[in-house]
């Protein structure tokens, strides 16, 4: 009876040690699956510091100036070609369009107090 009972404190014995070994073995394996996953992070936090540093330059007025003069070939525009909206050319009404707004808005040919008559020819009203 006493070899039975040390045979199965033997066994016991044995099944920890494997179970202690196995535990180990996991430990191990974690511990250099997290330092990858650490040396990864670090690589992925120089790359950032490298890519916002490169954003920080590109973003700069004087290199964005430069880049559009080298690909866009924009040239800078003359303050002669600045017009004010008084000043935009008007297209000519034709006299269809002369005649429906006569008779939209002066029914009966009258005059707007107070407003300009627009002086035109037949058919060469003006409208934007």
């Amino acid at each position: 009876m006493k070899r039975l009972i040390s045979l199965g404190w033997l066994t016991v014995a044995a099944v920890a040690v494997v179970l202690v070994f196995q535990l180990s073995d996991d430990v191990q394996r974690m511990e250099k699956e997290l330092r990858t996953v650490q040396q990864q992070i670090l690589r992925d936090q120089e790359a950032i510091h490298v890519l916002e540093a490169e954003w920080s330059y590109l973003n700069r007025p004087d290199v964005i100036e430069e880049m559009a003069r080298r690909h866009l070939s924009l040239n800078v525009m003359p303050p002669d070609k600045i017009l004010a909206f008084e000043d935009l050319p008007w297209r000519p009404l034709s006299e269809q369009e002369v005649d429906a707004a006569k008779a939209r808005y002066l029914p009966d040919g009258s005059v707007i107090p107070g407003l300009k008559p627009l002086l035109v020819g037949a058919g060469e009203g003006l409208r934007p």
